[in-house]
């Protein structure tokens, strides 16, 4: 009796590449040259090197049947994150004398967990560079893989309100090998993603973009903008990979929350919602 894992160049370890980040789902996912809080360790750890204060920030979703949790902390040039995510329905199979694959009625849990150490540095007053450094780990039923990466970014502020990025994910592409007996091995994709944002009224509204490049994978724009009719709240609204986002944001002091909520993909499933709050020190 086996766990089927199928492996692919294009799917391996998923979760770690889905963000459970609400208020840039709010954003449509344009995140890369936008972020500017503890996030910026998955979304761009080059402007950790912009960051003037301590920040925390804690996410959690359900898409896929999946719970994702994330936890991540940042200061100026440095930030670290862990993420979790967890499922109980995958169900077995095993091969039958045809040697074609069949439910065995049994129903195996997963989890998988990332860990995240970065670091930022700025190379004059408008650029700067980062990376981060991953550890993936992948547990289904009995079997279990794990592998270590590299993510490399830089960012350019071409003017008080224009910030180019670019972010350079899996460069060094983790490769997880399956304790299996074929030993299975997955190696994760080279993602690129540049980013665009404009900061159209200072600090009530911005513009961001990202176009998402992946090997083996259609290219996607994603698009968002986010407007503060006041200091205290925020509305978002964006398309991510041609999906509608909205988002709405609280502000107090240095506490802030925020939900979204994404259309799905196809009507084939459910609404995804994504809850953050954040903590700036």
């Amino acid at each position: 009796m086996s766990v089927a894992v199928v492996a692919t160049d294009t799917t391996s370890a998923a979760f770690s590449q889905f963000s459970d980040d609400a208020r840039a789902t709010g954003m449509g996912m344009a995140a890369t040259a936008w972020a500017s809080d503890a996030t910026l360790v998955y979304w761009n750890p080059a402007k950790l090197a912009e960051l003037k204060h301590y920040d925390l920030t804690l996410m959690t979703t359900t898409a896929f049947e999946t719970t994702h949790t994330s936890i991540f902390v940042a200061a100026p040039y440095w930030g670290a994150g862990y993420r979790f995510s967890q499922t109980g329905g995958i169900n077995g199979t095993q091969r039958n004398t045809d040697n074609i694959s069949a439910p065995t009625g049994e129903i195996y849990g997963f989890s998988g967990q990332v860990l995240y150490l970065s670091t930022g540095v700025a190379l004059t007053e408008a650029f700067s560079v980062g990376i981060t450094g991953l550890y993936i780990r992948e547990d289904i039923a009995t079997t279990n893989a794990s592998g270590i990466g590299l993510t490399a970014a830089a960012a350019y502020k071409a003017t008080p309100w224009c910030t180019v990025a670019l972010v350079a994910e899996n460069v060094l592409a983790p490769t997880l090998q399956w304790n299996t007996p074929d030993h299975t091995r997955e190696t994760l994709p080279l993602t690129l993603r540049s980013g665009l944002m404009i900061e159209v009224l200072k600090e009530a509204l911005t513009l961001s973009t990202d176009y998402v490049s992946q090997q083996n994978r259609p290219s996607r724009l994603n698009i968002g903008t986010e407007f503060h009719p006041i200091p205290l709240a925020s509305v978002s609204a964006g398309l991510h990979n041609g999906q509608l986002t909205l988002g709405t944001g609280l502000y107090l002091d240095t506490l802030r929350a925020n939900i979204s909520w994404e259309a799905s993909q196809n009507d084939v499933l459910d609404n995804f919602y994504r809850f953050s709050i954040g903590l700036s020190f």
